[in-house]
């Protein structure tokens, strides 16, 4: 009677927990990325397609192929709509055998093609040109891919946000030091600035121009433009040293304001910028967007 009853419990307990189990999605591996990157030829010419917007891509570098490091890669053309914002969608499937020297990772696809990424931080991975520096992006797209076990909150897409904006002319000139764009994601930007919102945040269009003392090419003024900034936030910028992971990274210090706190750009290349968190670490994007932009002056 005993066992009966022993018995009788445990098929108790199954057909209660049936009703109410709940699978959880698995972690993704901390080897694999995820991101939105323009449809550039490098990127084209690599996973075989025709002429497109975007590719978004889930790229795992932890797979072994044939007993030897390998990678594998899911790219879907196009970029997602607004009802499958933060997911991956399926797409091509592509593996091959992987080199890594250093914090540079080249890709060997089965075709013969290959294609380099450079590790700039424990969550982020960068396409390098055939200089093999880092690529610059798109106004729309970067090619930063986010780790994707750490990739940020996509925010609410259902609820517009931003609205349209107008921007100031283009500075020109010897006082001009950079203009940087792109599109990022929302949540963890302006928690790091100190920004409540009380609509949705999904992306944010952006044009930082930084300005010089035309005589000695110091940093004299910032202005802060796009989605978040209708009307342009501007202050002064400084050079400073150091991040999370790096004390001698030259970081960018656009200086806060009386209701924004600061913001912080890490110089990764003379063309390409990352967003720092409060703690001066990259912030992780999503799949859709990362938290970098490029130089397009």
């Amino acid at each position: 009677m005993k066992t009966i009853a022993t018995g009788m419990m445990v098929a108790a307990v199954v057909f209660f927990n049936g009703g109410t189990h709940v699978q959880t999605k698995p972690t993704a591996p901390t080897t694999q990325f995820v991101g939105t990157m323009p449809c550039g030829d490098a990127v084209r010419a690599f996973v075989g397609s025709a002429p497109c917007q975007s590719v978004i891509w889930r790229l795992d570098l932890g797979v072994i192929e044939r007993g030897k490091p390998g990678w594998s890669l899911t790219a879907a053309y196009g970029a997602n709509s607004a009802s499958s914002v933060g997911v991956m969608p399926d797409g091509l499937h592509l593996s091959g055998r992987l080199d890594k020297s250093g914090t540079t990772y080249r890709l060997f696809s089965d075709t013969g093609k290959s294609i380099s990424f450079r590790q700039v931080s424990s969550t982020l991975i960068h396409l390098l040109d055939e200089q093999n520096r880092l690529m610059p992006g798109t106004g729309g797209w970067s090619y930063t891919l986010s780790r994707a076990d750490v990739t940020d909150d996509p925010g609410r897409p259902e609820l517009v946000f931003g609205g349209s904006y107008k921007l100031s002319p283009r500075e020109t000139g010897n006082t001009l030091f950079g203009i940087f764009g792109g599109r990022t994601p929302c949540t963890s930007l302006v928690r790091a600035l100190h920004i409540t919102l009380n609509d949705g945040c999904q992306r944010l269009k952006w044009r930082v121009t930084l300005l010089q003392n035309a005589s000695t090419h110091e940093p004299t003024r910032y202005k802060i433009e796009g989605s978040l900034h209708h009307t342009a936030r501007e202050g002064t910028w400084r050079i400073v040293r150091g991040t999370a992971a790096d004390a001698d990274a030259v970081v960018y210090q656009l200086d806060g304001t009386a209701t924004e706190g600061p913001m912080m750009l890490w110089k990764a290349d003379d063309n390409v910028l990352f967003l720092l968190d409060e703690r001066k670490q990259p912030l992780v994007g999503t799949v859709d967007f990362s938290y970098t932009l490029s130089r397009s002056q």
